[in-house]
């Protein structure tokens, strides 16, 4: 890829995935815009691949896609961003309200 700029690298290590998934889908995008412009869409998918390192391959061998899947980059673009997501712990959530609403008693009740 002579001439076409920095290749864009998915940073796994980030402190913030999500915000580090949009800034490197904005990467790839402009690559794909751009210098990668001619290159069929299953190509795309491939430089995608390389472009996620070894981890994200690790992840995309978990996926169930077929053939056909394999060939659309918005699945990998789904796949990654759901990934990348947070994901909710509803126990953890009902402890932190729980824990807030106990501390809060106790502040009224001192009065």
């Amino acid at each position: 890829m002579e001439g076409t700029g920095s290749c864009p690298r998915f940073n796994w290590e980030a402190r913030d995935l999500v915000g580090e998934w949009n800034s490197f889908k904005d990467h790839v995008s402009f690559m794909f815009k751009g210098p990668l412009k001619a290159k069929s869409e299953e190509e795309k998918c491939s430089y995608l691949m390389l472009w996620v390192g070894e981890k994200g391959r690790k992840i995309f061998s978990t996926w169930t896609l077929s053939d056909e899947q394999q060939k659309k980059l918005q699945n990998y673009y789904d796949g990654f961003k759901a990934y990348v997501q947070p994901k909710s712990n509803p126990i953890f959530a009902r402890y932190k309200f729980h824990s807030k609403y106990r501390h809060q008693m106790k502040r009224v009740n001192s009065l």
